[in-house]
């Protein structure tokens, strides 16, 4: 049976975002484990870390997942942005650890007008820098993009390039967002269309690899696939 949760804040304190999760009746948890709009966020205190696992032990150990900072960008061509992404990653995934949290959530980025092909080589190449200097037991959830402007992750191909040219495809998986991918051009909307496009995910990045879903409704039309 799927787990129905959601993402939830932490003002006032990470352990918190537990009781918000009760009161919606939720069953797994999204989370940012810092303000996602800092480049240089403190890091976690023990105390921090003490409250929060124990909020986790009496919700039942619901899965968790956190969501890296939106000003990450591990494409970029931009030698200190992507300075900056890398460090903020790997300091997002040491702070996974340390709270015990399995699974990142991060947007494949953009490639600034370069290409998807250069997009997503400088992506992966970043990733692994990050992946080889980070506790093995945080996996990477790749998340589903709408394509908008030169953002990467919008067709299913280019999830399974970085699947394949990474040198640590175990350590990553997908998270899939319903409204990303319906505005992508990827159509949900009837059985027969779910079943089309859920196959053809199947086929060319597998199933399997899905982790964490975000259901979301979308503002935008079903694009054409190009």
């Amino acid at each position: 049976m799927p787990f129905f949760g959601a993402h939830e804040s932490v003002a006032g304190g990470l352990h918190l975002a537990f009781d918000r999760l009760r009161q919606v009746g939720g069953q797994a948890l999204q989370i940012f484990t810092r303000n996602q709009r800092q480049w240089h966020p403190p890091p976690l205190t023990s105390e921090e870390i003490s409250l929060f696992c124990q909020a986790w032990q009496e919700s039942g150990l619901v899965p968790v997942a956190s969501h890296a900072s939106y000003l990450i960008n591990l494409a970029s061509g931009k030698p200190e942005l992507i300075h900056k992404s890398i460090t903020a990653f790997i300091e997002e995934l040491h702070r996974c650890q340390q709270l015990g949290i399995a699974f990142a959530v991060i947007h494949p980025g953009s490639h600034g007008g370069d290409g998807v092909e250069t997009g997503l080589a400088r992506f992966t190449v970043a990733l692994d820098q990050v992946l080889a200097a980070t506790p093995p037991a945080v996996r990477v959830l790749l998340e589903t993009t709408a394509g908008q402007g030169t953002s990467l992750g919008s067709r299913f191909e280019e999830l399974a390039a970085i699947l394949e040219l990474s040198r640590f495809p175990q350590r990553l998986g997908i998270c899939l967002d319903t409204c990303h991918i319906f505005a992508a051009g990827y159509d949900i909307r009837s059985q027969s269309a779910y079943e089309q496009s859920f196959a053809e995910f199947d086929r060319i990045v597998g199933i399997e690899q899905i982790r964490f879903f975000h259901l979301n409704d979308s503002l935008k039309k079903l694009a054409r696939i190009k």
